[in-house]
């Protein structure tokens, strides 16, 4: 088991309805890069999102799913519970939990990402 603990800041590549997909570069414990496919419903305080990880190895795929809020001033958070599903390369066997933390900037659509967690082989 590896704990986990990263952050990312991400921008719009395109808005598919309600879907945002984002992406940007991860630091922390397993730097690369992120994509995210981000659905933020505040009327129904609503967050899910699909994700992979890019990092030197291989890949981390998963979801997480939690309540979104409403903000100040543009911008709209959300929180959650994470799992990762599957892995590639020296990531093949991969799987974990953990925590997702996020803010959208709706103004422009940047996102910055906190997760936590436990990485297991």
């Amino acid at each position: 088991m590896i704990p986990v603990k990263d952050k990312s800041k991400l921008h719009l590549i395109k808005a598919v309805g309600e879907t945002l997909i984002e992406e940007g570069a991860a630091s922390g414990t397993l730097p690369g890069r992120v994509r995210i496919q981000l659905n933020l419903n505040v009327e129904e305080l609503t967050a899910t999102s699909r994700f992979t990880l890019y990092v030197h190895g291989g890949t981390l795929t998963g979801q997480a799913a939690g309540k979104a809020t409403s903000g100040h001033g543009g911008w709209e958070s959300f929180s959650g519970k994470m799992t990762l599903s599957h892995g590639t390369g020296r990531y093949a066997h991969a799987s974990g939990v953990g925590k997702m933390y996020g803010a959208l900037y709706r103004r422009n659509d940047t996102l910055e990402v906190q997760t936590t967690g436990n990485l297991h082989f």
